[in-house]
């Protein structure tokens, strides 16, 4: 008993020697993933820790696919880290091996995690996988999301159920059906975005105008047409100048006649965007520099 008892000692020894020697990134190799993960993301209280943290960040990247199913597993733990290195990864892993744990991660029990997925989803080009994204519109915490990815994904289809949210959805969820309406792109998105300039909400408003300016390079003509209509038309003092703020975000100058008429408006407001339309600065203040925001 002795004898084997040494021999286990003298066993133990030699093998933390040669985990001693070995350097952070050939350790971090042999630990399991939730050991990878933990070390990556404690806090590095001595030189051997920040050794060791730094390696077992780039192990956590290194793992691929198995790193995002790891992380996707636990996206409904109240531990930032697993979202923050979710959004480390996707970016640098190809699509074959990221939509895979993102698609299964669709039917996950957890609302959290399902919307974690959706929304990474929207980073990748797969609009055949719609139909298992827009199964997720039925569920008030992942519509939104959905929306927002199906818009991504120019999934022509959900058209109506996106006009259906921005009909009814509450401020956040208006804004996300602007934004993929926009995404959606296409003359059939104009006058539902011409009508969000009517929002009671200042941001959804803001969004539509963006998404406005950002159409009509694609479409520029009958953008301008249905704007420059809808100016003429409008009473509101409010929206005429958010009408006004929009079409002047144009980089045509064919509106110019209507600004310089607009410039004599009764209402000083009214007057003083016609007239900063007529500077070119509004594309600047809607933050569009002519691609998609």
């Amino acid at each position: 008993m002795i004898a084997v008892f040494g021999g286990m000692c003298v066993g133990i020894v030699i093998a933390g020697s040669v985990f001693a020697e070995a350097t952070p990134e050939q350790r971090v190799q042999e630990l399991s993933m939730e050991e990878v993960f933990d070390y990556a993301s404690r806090y590095p209280s001595t030189d051997v820790r920040r050794e060791l943290k730094g390696a077992a960040f780039n192990e956590v990247l290194n793992r691929e696919e198995s790193a995002i199913g790891f992380m996707l597993d636990h996206a409904h733990i109240k531990n930032i880290m697993y979202q923050v290195y979710l959004q480390q990864l996707i970016p640098r892993v190809p699509a074959e091996k990221a939509v895979p744990p993102l698609l299964r991660a669709l039917g996950s029990e957890h609302d959290v995690t399902r919307r974690t997925a959706v929304y990474f989803l929207g980073l990748y080009e797969d609009v055949d996988e719609a139909p298992r994204v827009a199964a997720l519109l039925g569920h008030e915490k992942t519509r939104g999301m959905a929306v927002r990815t199906l818009g991504k994904w120019r999934a022509l289809a959900y058209r109506d159920q996106v006009r259906e949210l921005l009909e009814k959805g509450e401020e956040r969820e208006r804004v996300i059906a602007v934004n993929a309406l926009r995404d959606m792109g296409g003359k059939e998105s104009v006058p539902d975005l011409i009508q969000a300039l009517k929002d009671e909400v200042f941001t959804v408003r803001f969004a539509a105008s963006r998404g406005l300016a950002v159409l009509e390079k694609d479409s520029l003509k009958p953008v301008q047409k249905a704007l420059e209509a809808a100016v003429k038309a409008e009473t509101d003092v409010r929206e005429l100048r958010d009408l006004v703020r929009t079409l002047g975000a144009m980089k045509s100058s064919r509106a110019n006649r209507l600004f310089r008429k607009l410039c004599r408006h009764d209402d000083t407001g009214v007057a003083t965007d016609a007239q900063r339309a007529l500077d070119g600065v509004f594309r600047e203040v809607l933050g569009v520099d002519g691609n998609n925001p």
